[in-house]
């Protein structure tokens, strides 16, 4: 997720070539959505592996969720495992308390969509660190590491910007555990010694950029103030965006160790692949600042503003 403050620095790194991932898509039968044993979800018999999945042989589905029912959401603020998503991530040092129950300006889920921020900030997180944390072997959910690819179906109006309640906007990020929990426990940014990675799957546009455009997206490498990010704007496939309609957006991560020592991170779009400048694909070696991204345990976050509503039909994690 973007974040303003002026000590940011922006960079861009020298970028290696890229290697070629061949395999074919295949169907996989799913029995039980992955959620809590009272999960009522219905069963999905089929769900296809999207193309960005199986060229990387990501062939496991470790996520999924449909929001057919809010059974999969810490909505009572319970702070208890079994669920795929708490709302309110972790204490920090500004609130360590126990979080109350969500309002529905926080969030609401029907017709198998979750609708967040309608009228208040919120966030929903694959990780929880109860009130008691000191490391990260206190937390509940789940983490992703060693490489994925994750796909959202999401719908938001741009024009709602206008309206936010907040200094942020829609947003779908991955931060490392330990970098998410360092932030909890100071207040200040940094240092972060080991780099400590965020990777931003997709941030939504403002009113004033350009209509139908797509939005950064793009990786940091923490340190007390420093951020490597890489974007991409243009058209998809020549055409305007419609952001108003429900569309998939991708990351794939594929760390070094599975591809000949050379890491990469692809963006997708319905599909379709995103250059991002140096482009086509960011990469990185064992030299590179951006080697840190191989040595974490990842968060997945979705949040928005208050007044500027994220409207999610699902999310899928393929390893």
């Amino acid at each position: 997720m973007r974040i303003l403050r002026p000590s940011l620095i922006k960079r861009r790194a020298i970028l290696g070539g890229t290697a070629a991932l061949v395999a074919a898509p295949f169907v996989m039968r799913v029995r039980e959505p992955m959620a809590a044993a009272t999960n009522t979800q219905k069963a999905r018999t089929h769900l296809t592996q999207p193309a960005a999945a199986a060229e990387a042989h990501y062939n496991n589905l470790t996520l999924w969720d449909d929001f057919d029912t809010v059974e999969t959401i810490d909505v009572n603020g319970t702070q208890k495992a079994g669920f795929n998503w708490w709302p309110f991530g972790w204490p920090t040092h500004a609130n360590p308390g126990s979080p109350a129950p969500l309002s529905p300006g926080h969030l609401v889920v029907a017709n198998s969509v979750v609708t967040i921020g309608t009228e208040r900030g919120a966030k929903i997180n694959s990780r929880m660190f109860p009130s008691d944390y000191s490391t990260v072997s206190t937390g509940i959910g789940r983490t992703f590491s060693n490489g994925f690819y994750c796909e959202v179906k999401m719908q938001w109006n741009p024009n709602d910007g206008q309206k936010r309640a907040g200094s942020w906007w829609p947003s779908v990020w991955f931060w490392e555990e330990q970098y998410a929990l360092e932030q909890a426990q100071t207040t200040k940014y940094g240092p972060y010694e080991p780099l400590r990675a965020e990777l931003d799957l997709w941030e939504a546009p403002f009113p004033t950029d350009k209509p139908g455009t797509i939005t950064p997206c793009s990786t940091h490498q923490w340190t007390d103030s420093y951020s490597q990010p890489y974007g991409t704007t243009g058209n998809v496939n020549g055409n305007l965006i419609d952001y108003t309609r429900f569309n998939r957006y991708g990351l794939r991560w594929i760390p070094m160790a599975k591809n000949h020592g050379t890491g990469r991170l692809d963006w997708y779009f319905n599909d379709a692949h995103l250059p991002v400048a140096p482009g086509p694909s960011v990469t990185y070696t064992a030299k590179d600042r951006l080697a840190a991204t191989d040595n974490g345990n990842y968060i997945l976050l979705i949040g928005t503003p208050g007044r500027w509503p994220l409207r999610v039909d699902s999310v899928m994690i393929w390893q």
